[in-house]
């Protein structure tokens, strides 16, 4: 049943599907009928505070009806309101890099409620010459898609017209890793270098590269041998952003070795005579990894000098984050059962680290079947 507000100031009903739908008229159309604003809910409670939010716009004098709502208007609204629903500072600042250098250069003069399946075609042709990778272009329709969903949820468009077409393909990338040879060659090179520790524990632990810029003194104990994974640092722009780890299952324990142990304390010295040098330049982060003036280390700086090592000592050139895949392979290899290498990584679950590194317990099975036969003398059956 309709609560009924005065003229201009919207209702709100219950409809026969159980959802719930407020109604504002804003103006007249072009014909003189008057122009009506639909926005839905589930629970009155939504549409109320959506209808709230119309009038209140509608009093400013900056309420744009559906049928003449831009990109250019819409999806900075859209992207305050994910801001306000909590998504992580990082997640904020990709979607408005998304938005504000690929999309609206593009759409922003479209009205949202016009956009058709054949323009996707238009807009990704125009990313891609623009020099954008398959992936990026990717994640491009991805924000526009989650920002066209809302719109559908709100009534500004009847369709969210982005679930009519495929999405933009992108090969799956295939991960490169070192052998324990390169890996040796490489810790041996560089271990004068001031983050040489830190890329030993990439090696050792298969720790993210935000995980390891985000590790703290207070993360470490040594008397048990094993440091917590507990924040991740990320950037969102110029700022520097610590978050939760990535999954339900970062937050974990990871045991250290004693020469991992040995490392990180001549680190730590190190550190606390370039503190007492520098005085009250130092900037009191008590992370493991920093700067030379003790600030938080920026992810791309790291991944930047990773590469410029490698390409020096003329290893085969891998990502930063393939040191992670590179602690796998090797753990695998040497045996590591399959649910400790899982709980080690922080992955979600043990699944998805199955699934991520079948081929190298494929190897393992194979291994085994060849034992088994060796142990059986190559029979073709066993005794009964």
């Amino acid at each position: 049943m309709a609560k009924k507000k005065g003229n201009g100031e919207g209702t709100i009903t219950k409809r026969k599907d159980g959802r719930w739908e407020a109604r504002l008229t804003h103006g007249r159309r072009a014909d003189g009928r008057p122009r009506r604003i639909t926005v839905y809910g589930k629970t009155r409670k939504e549409v109320a505070d959506r209808l709230n939010a119309l009038l209140a716009a509608q009093n400013k004098g900056s309420l744009v009806a559906p049928d003449q709502l831009t990109f250019a208007v819409y999806l900075p609204q859209w992207l305050e309101r994910k801001a306000a629903a909590g998504r992580k500072e990082s997640t904020i600042a990709g979607y408005t890099n998304i938005i504000y250098r690929h999309l609206l250069p593009i759409i922003g003069e479209r009205r949202v409620q016009s956009l058709e399946p054949g323009d996707f075609d238009m807009l990704y042709r125009q990313l891609r010459e623009k020099g954008l990778r398959p992936r990026m272009v990717q994640l491009i329709h991805v924000v526009l898609s989650g920002a066209l969903k809302q719109a559908t949820r709100y009534g500004i468009t009847a369709r969210n017209v982005a679930e009519l077409v495929d999405r933009p393909q992108a090969p799956a990338y295939t991960a490169e890793v070192w052998t324990g040879e390169q890996v040796m060659t490489f810790l041996d090179q560089i271990r004068s270098h001031r983050w040489f520790v830190c890329f030993y524990l990439a090696v050792t632990t298969g720790m993210r590269r935000g995980e390891l810029l985000g590790l703290q003194w207070s993360d470490i104990d040594f008397q048990e041998r094993r440091l917590t994974v507990q924040r991740n640092l990320t950037t969102a722009g110029r700022k520097v952003v610590m978050s939760e780890p990535k999954t339900k299952n970062g937050r974990r324990l990871i045991y250290l070795t004693q020469e991992a142990l040995a490392l990180l304390q001549e680190h730590r010295v190190a550190q606390e005579q370039q503190r007492a040098k520098l005085g009250a330049k130092w900037a009191s982060t008590n992370h493991v990894f920093t700067t030379r003036t003790g600030t938080t280390i920026r992810p791309i700086k790291l991944s930047r000098e990773f590469d410029l090592l490698g390409n020096q000592l003329g290893l085969p050139r891998i990502r930063l984050h393939d040191l992670r895949h590179t602690n796998a392979s090797l753990a695998a290899r040497q045996g590591m059962p399959l649910k400790v290498l899982s709980e080690r990584l922080g992955h979600a679950t043990p699944g998805f680290t199955a699934k991520t590194y079948q081929h190298l317990y494929d190897d393992q099975h194979r291994e085994a079947a060849l034992t088994l036969a060796e142990l059986t003398g190559g029979r073709k059956g066993l005794p009964t």
